[in-house]
């Protein structure tokens, strides 16, 4: 996709991908907006999960209150790219049995399943030309998630972006232990095309209430903004955090389903130190099956969203472990 060869002005299209078992086609909504003067191509994604649901009201938001005439440059906007799991209320796409999470099968393959297709689609067609991608996720109804920028490296250009999300944003984390090297959009984004990506997270169904809810999503769009004026697309001076905290952190898993209990340490942004006691899973008559402790020590940047496990092996939470603290200029 040429973006820039885009009318100037605010452009909504649906873009044909798949097609349902009624014969009706699957579309991709993307909306551009493009500035009269030349500048970067900024990229803006939500929905990759479709139970999050806080990225595609912030991404739409953002684009309610543009001036393009007042831009340099292009924002493509993507406010639900998985539509097979938004439509269905759910992480991944159901009825890909094979492939079910988007955020799991990057690069793609062009003749593979639809999650794989899509993924192959979105990289080898939408990415060429961007200059960097905002992926926006949730803790969706799995967890409830800290504000942190997930990026693929501590590079100079992806914390010159992460420090861009403003103020509040100062996590910034690199997935280790089972978290390297998945396929997601960003980490196989910024390899391929050697690009500054960011995988902005919070939120989750434990925010979903009204003015938690709102607040969130306006927290986003003002992140939005913020990484536009950052790169030169929109006027006006960035806010950033006072110090980026570098971190790692890995998934904390539970061995047996069952109803879960929390510890006061699991509390998002808590610091904990290793052996802490975070959760007590217990059967249905509540005998104790397990105890969730704490293997390092860190700060929990992700909890339990619902308070039972129906599968063990599943992850229940993560843990930050702070490299070091960089003050922002």
């Amino acid at each position: 996709m040429d973006w820039k060869s885009k009318p100037v002005g605010i452009t909504k299209e649906v873009v044909p991908f798949g097609k349902r078992i009624d014969g009706s086609t699957v579309g991709i909504p993307i909306v551009t907006a493009r500035g009269r003067a030349d500048g970067p191509t900024i990229m803006v994604v939500g929905g990759v999960h479709g139970n999050e649901q806080e990225g595609m009201h912030a991404i739409l938001s953002c684009i309610r209150h543009l001036d393009t005439s007042k831009m340099r440059g292009t924002l493509v906007a993507i406010p639900v790219l998985n539509v097979g799991a938004f439509e269905h209320k759910q992480r991944g796409f159901p009825l890909d049995y094979w492939y079910y999470d988007l955020n799991r099968v990057f690069p793609g393959k062009k003749r593979g399943s639809y999650t794989e297709a899509l993924a192959d689609k979105v990289l080898t067609e939408w990415v060429p030309g961007v200059d960097a991608i905002v992926s926006i996720h949730s803790g969706g109804d799995l967890a409830q998630a800290c504000k942190r920028s997930i990026v693929p490296t501590h590079s100079e250009e992806n914390l010159r972006l992460a420090k861009a999300m403003g103020p509040g944003w100062e996590v910034i984390a690199i997935g280790i232990g089972d978290r390297e090297d998945v396929g997601t959009l960003t980490e196989v984004a910024a390899k391929e095309y050697n690009i500054p990506t960011i995988t902005p997270e919070l939120g989750g169904a434990c925010w979903r209430l009204p003015d938690a809810y709102i607040e969130n999503v306006g927290e986003l769009e003002k992140s939005i903004v913020n990484i536009l004026r950052e790169y030169g697309v929109l006027d006006g001076k960035p806010s950033y955090p006072k110090e980026l905290w570098l971190s790692t952190y890995e998934p904390i898993r539970a061995e047996n389903a069952g109803l879960i209990w929390l510890k006061p340490a699991c509390r998002v942004m808590q610091e904990v130190k290793a052996g802490a006691e975070l959760m007590e899973i217990t059967d249905y008559l509540g005998n104790t099956l397990e105890v969730v402790v704490a293997p390092y020590d860190g700060f929990m940047v992700l909890i339990p969203g619902t308070p039972s496990l129906s599968v063990g092996k599943t992850q229940v939470a993560s843990i930050g472990k702070l490299l070091k603290k960089i003050p922002v200029k």
